[in-house]
C-alpha cells in the first residue's frame, strides 16, 4: 500500500491530469497507444475493471474490510473493482491519499473505490458490461473470459490479466534459451525485373537499416539505378535457377541467414535482426514473414495470425513473447534460411523447375512463419498456371515427397523486452 500511495504522490507533483497503473501481467495484442486514445476523451475520476457493488457479488469475502477506528461503513457506500489496470484523476488521487492520512484502511480493491466514491467523483468501468460500464464500451476491453484469476481465455483485440505462468518450462529442444549474443550476419537477395523496380527503395532502406548485405539480379534487361548499399548481376532467367548460379552454399557460407525473396514484396514494418532472432531462439531452418495481400493468397497458412498473451514460463524468468507458428510450410515467395537450413534446400533446386513450385514441401527441418511482422505481396501470383501446377507435380515425384495439407504444429517464441508486457505507469 505504501508504494502505491507513493506513487500517487509523485503523480500529484507532477503536471499530468490523469495517471494509469498497470499491473506486469496485464497483456493486450492491441496497440496500447490506442487503448489511451479512446480514453483521452474520457472525464471519469476512476476507471478500473469488474465495477461493483456488494449485490452483484456477495460471496467476495473483503467487503467489511473498509475501516477507520470503529467507524463501520454502511454497505451501500462500498464499491470494489479489480486494479490489474486503472486510471486516476487528479482529484481520485487526492481523495484516496487524505483518506489514508485519516486512517482509512482496508482490501485495497474495495478501499481505493471506495474513497473515491465517498468524494463524489465520477468511476467508470474500463469495459465489461457492469452497470458503472457506459453503453458504448459494455465488453470493448475485457469481459469475464479475459479478466479473470484463473486460466483467462484468449480473445483478440482484449485486456488479459494474468499471462498465462504454467508450472513446466519450455524444453531446450523447443527453444534455445541463450541465443548468440552478437548480432546475425545476414544476405537479402532479390531477382529484379522491370516491374517492380519502384519497390527496391523500400527493401534497400528496411534491411540496409540493420546492416544487411543486399543482392538484387536483375533478370530481364531492366536498366534501373540500384541503391547504392547493394549489390548488382545482371543475369537472365528464373528465380532459382538464378540461385544456383549465384548463391550456391560455398559461396554464402559467411552468413547466418539468407533471404531469398521475390521482387514485388513491400517490407512494411518488417526487421531482419529480430526476424533471425526469432529463427535462432526457434531453431527454425527455413521460415517466413505472414503475408498481406489485396489479391488474396495461394496458401491461407501463409496469412497473419493473432498472437495469444506472452508466456512466464519461468516465474523468476523473463516473459516469452508468442511471435507465430511452428508450421510444415514455408511459401518460396518471402522464404528465410538458417545457413545450415540454405545448404540443404539448394540440394533440391533443379534447372527443370522454373516455378519453383513444389520446393515449400522441401523438408529441411523446422518451418516456421513469423505473425507479428507481416509483409505485403503487392501483385496477383503469377504462376497460377497449369504448367507450375505440373512442375510441382514433377519435383515432388522426382524427390519421392508428398503434397500435404499444410498444418500449424504450434507457436514460435521470442524473448520479450520488459517494455512489451509491463506497461507500469503512465502519466497522461
Amino acid at each position: 500500500m505504501n508504494e502505491f500511495l507513493s506513487c500517487l504522490n509523485e503523480f500529484l507533483e507532477s503536471d499530468s491530469e490523469f495517471f494509469w497503473l498497470v499491473h506486469p501481467f496485464v497483456y493486450l495484442d492491441d496497440d496500447w497507444d490506442c487503448f489511451y486514445l479512446e480514453f483521452d476523451s474520457c472525464s471519469a475520476d476512476f476507471l478500473a475493471t469488474r465495477l461493483r457493488r456488494v449485490d452483484d457479488d456477495q460471496t467476495w469475502p473483503h467487503w467489511r474490510s473498509v475501516q477507520n477506528g470503529t467507524a463501520i461503513i454502511d454497505d451501500s457506500q462500498l464499491l470494489a473493482a479489480a486494479m490489474p489496470i486503472v486510471r486516476f484523476s487528479r482529484a481520485a488521487a487526492r481523495a484516496v491519499l487524505d483518506g489514508a492520512a485519516e486512517g482509512w484502511n482496508g482490501h485495497m480493491e474495495v478501499l481505493i473505490p471506495t474513497l473515491i466514491q465517498r468524494a463524489n467523483l465520477l468511476v467508470e468501468d474500463i469495459g465489461g458490461g457492469g452497470k458503472f460500464c457506459p453503453p458504448h464500451r459494455k465488453a470493448r476491453w475485457y469481459d469475464s473470459r479475459t479478466i479473470r484469476e484463473k486460466s483467462p481465455e484468449f480473445v483478440e483485440g482484449k485486456l488479459h490479466f494474468p499471462t498465462n505462468i504454467p508450472d513446466v518450462p519450455l524444453a531446450n529442444i523447443r527453444i534455445r534459451h541463450q541465443p548468440l549474443p552478437s548480432p546475425p550476419k545476414i544476405l537479402f537477395a532479390a531477382p529484379v525485373g522491370q516491374a517492380n523496380v519502384h519497390l527496391l527503395s523500400d527493401i534497400s532502406n528496411c534491411f540496409s537499416s540493420s546492416q544487411v548485405d543486399i543482392l538484387f539480379i536483375a533478370y530481364d534487361g531492366v536498366e534501373f539505378e540500384w541503391p547504392q548499399n547493394s549489390s548488382l548481376i545482371r543475369d537472365t532467367g528464373h528465380k532459382f535457377p538464378l540461385a544456383m548460379r549465384h548463391l550456391r552454399p560455398e559461396d554464402v557460407s559467411d552468413y547466418d541467414y539468407i533471404f531469398y525473396w521475390d521482387d514485388d514484396i513491400r517490407p512494411n514494418a518488417f526487421d531482419p535482426i529480430r526476424f533471425s532472432r526469432i529463427m535462432e531462439i526457434n531453431s527454425l531452418d527455413m521460415a517466413q514473414p505472414a503475408i498481406l495481400s489485396p489479391h488474396g493468397l495461394s496458401h491461407g497458412i501463409t496469412a497473419p495470425h493473432g498472437t495469444p498473451p506472452p508466456r512466464f514460463f519461468d516465474r523468476s524468468g523473463a516473459p516469452y513473447r508468442i511471435a507465430g507458428r511452428l508450421t510444415n510450410f514455408v511459401e518460396i515467395m518471402v522464404p528465410a534460411f538458417s545457413r545450415q537450413g540454405w545448404s540443404r534446400f539448394f540440394d533440391y533446386l533443379s534447372e527443370d523447375n522454373r516455378s519453383g513450385w513444389g520446393y515449400d514441401y522441401a523438408p529441411i527441418g523446422k518451418k516456421g512463419i513469423v505473425d507479428v511482422m507481416p509483409v505485403t505481396h503487392t501483385r496477383r501470383v503469377q504462376s497460377i498456371n497449369a504448367k507450375s501446377v505440373a512442375e510441382r507435380d514433377s519435383f515432388l515425384k522426382s524427390q519421392g515427397l508428398f503434397n500435404y495439407s499444410t498444418v500449424d504444429y504450434g507457436w514460435l517464441f521470442e524473448e520479450a523486452p520488459p517494455s512489451d508486457v509491463v506497461t507500469g505507469s503512465a502519466v497522461k
